[in-house]
């Protein structure tokens, strides 16, 4: 288009019309602003679809760590709800008075030991490197950022680190004192003496602590393994409703 004024302007020129030269001259100018704004409106409307494919992706990722977390603690929960069971059967066994037996070697083995939650962060990283905003539904951002700010970091930084404590300050010095590990099979461990052992004080405290400790992170993790449950399905809602599969 831009050669075709330019062969009327050539023309007007030698026809010396000025003035109508002027208006096609302008009209030129008009025709060259508006494709550059055009050109420019593309260009950004590309950009946006760009940022909203990434957003996407980054979401998609976000929901797959979110799967591989929940996995990490539906474990942990499983593990720990398994060891409360026991040191619970172990209480009631004491409160009994009945005497030592074999199945309480591998509940005494598992005396100090639980497990961690290992969560995965790697997408949330890269979330933040780009800024939380990047996330254009402000609910669903609210709600990621609230379940890792939040909850995960509470389970890890608050009830881990308390397991971690007590188990360093209270469980296994006491074990290393009263208990002996079966040099054998260290799923294993003998208390050095049961019958005293069941009225000592420090150790029914130490018992009944480690009880409620654990407790209360299962409770932790039931509770983020249902907000879990329905931070994904709203991500799968979100991707579904802008056509996103990976």
């Amino acid at each position: 288009m831009i050669p075709f004024f330019r062969k009327i302007r050539k023309t007007l020129a030698d026809d010396n019309k000025p003035i109508k030269y002027l208006r096609y001259a302008v009209g030129e100018i008009v025709l060259v602003v508006i494709g550059i704004l055009i050109a420019l409106q593309l260009n950004i409307a590309n950009e946006l679809r760009q940022e909203r494919k990434v957003e996407l992706n980054l979401l998609n990722d976000i929901k797959s760590d979110l799967i591989e977390s929940q996995k990490n603690i539906k474990e942990t929960y499983g593990y720990n709800q398994d060891q409360i069971g026991q040191l619970k059967y172990l209480a009631t066994y004491v409160s009994k008075d009945l005497p030592y037996t074999a199945e309480l070697d591998t509940i005494f083995g598992e005396f100090p030991t639980w497990t961690s939650p290992y969560l995965t962060y790697t997408s949330y990283e890269t979330l933040k490197s780009k800024g939380v905003d990047f996330i254009k539904n402000d609910v669903l951002k609210a709600k990621i950022t609230n379940i890792y700010e939040s909850d995960f970091a509470n389970l890890i930084n608050d009830w881990d680190k308390w397991v971690w404590n007590i188990n360093q300050d209270i469980v296994m010095p006491f074990f290393a004192e009263n208990i002996r590990s079966d040099l054998e099979n260290s799923s294993f461990a003998i208390p050095n003496d049961f019958e005293t052992l069941k009225k000592d004080e420090k150790f029914l405290n130490t018992l009944s602590l480690i009880i409620k400790v654990r407790s209360f992170g299962v409770t932790k993790c039931l509770k983020i393994d249902k907000k879990l449950d329905t931070l994904i399905g709203d991500i799968n809602k979100e991707l579904d409703s802008r056509n996103f599969k990976k």
